[in-house]
């Protein structure tokens, strides 16, 4: 009579774990992506970064730091999600002049913008909220409410 081999369970996790991941094709597929190119008719000549293109694809937020002053938010406009952005404008209710504005995200019923903002005493996410998606942006409030005890993890004591 043969001896029947047990596989300890920390074996047989792993064996399962490596066949799942090694059927599991990969995300990001170097075919799947064409060569990205500048968006020409956005990119202006100082620093464009933090793009977010809205969840219904007219609209791209993104900031701009002109290298003389602090960075702004500007939105630009298009007709379908597939065609050319146009009506580029800085949305100026949501700017400030004593410090950077950047990184907008806004919900999926382009109702709400979360940003970031330097101002004095330190820096701080702030959320606005308009009545509809046409409608001009206010600006937002803050800094958000923060959960009654939470500190970011270096600030919390060591058990």
């Amino acid at each position: 009579m043969e001896a029947t081999r047990v596989l300890p369970v920390t074996s047989l996790v792993l064996c399962i774990v490596q066949v799942v991941v090694s059927s599991v094709p990969p995300i990001c597929d170097a075919h799947q992506w064409t060569e990205p190119v500048p968006m020409t008719e956005v990119n202006s000549k100082y620093d464009d970064k933090s793009p977010f293109l809205s969840f219904d694809g007219l609209t791209l937020y993104f900031s701009v730091e002109p290298g003389w002053g602090y960075t702004h938010i500007y939105q630009a406009v298009r007709q379908s999600p597939t065609g050319p952005f146009a009506a580029i404008r800085e949305i100026s209710t949501l700017n400030y002049t004593q410090g950077h504005v950047d990184y907008p995200w806004v919900s999926p019923d382009n109702l709400r913008m979360y940003y970031y903002r330097t101002e004095i005493g330190g820096k701080r996410l702030k959320v606005t909220q308009r009545s509809s998606a046409s409608a001009f942006w206010m600006a937002g409030t803050g800094p958000m409410p923060i959960v009654a005890g939470w500190q970011p993890a270096a600030a919390q004591p060591a058990k």
